[in-house]
């Protein structure tokens, strides 16, 4: 920390705002990545639980369903 504020000080203002400006952008990202593997983790967690519901899955299948049944019916009004 000494060896920092002993940088910083010997800059001049605009140079120190571009410095925090960038441990800001470098925090957000740390930020951002963490927050991704931690929600990885846990999803994978309750997928290994069994506490992932089965009913997310359906949705998703039905909706693929929903789609193919869609594209069968519009091809056969065509006909």
């Amino acid at each position: 920390m000494r060896r920092e504020y002993d940088f910083i000080s010997k800059l001049d203002t605009n140079d120190v705002g571009y410095v925090l400006q960038k441990k800001r952008e470098q925090a957000a990202t740390m930020i951002q990545r963490k927050f991704r593997m931690l929600k990885a983790k846990r999803e994978l967690r309750d997928r290994r639980a069994g506490l992932y519901k089965k009913e997310d899955d359906e949705d998703l299948l039905m909706t693929a369903l929903d789609l193919k049944r869609i594209k069968e019916h519009s091809e056969e009004l065509r006909l």
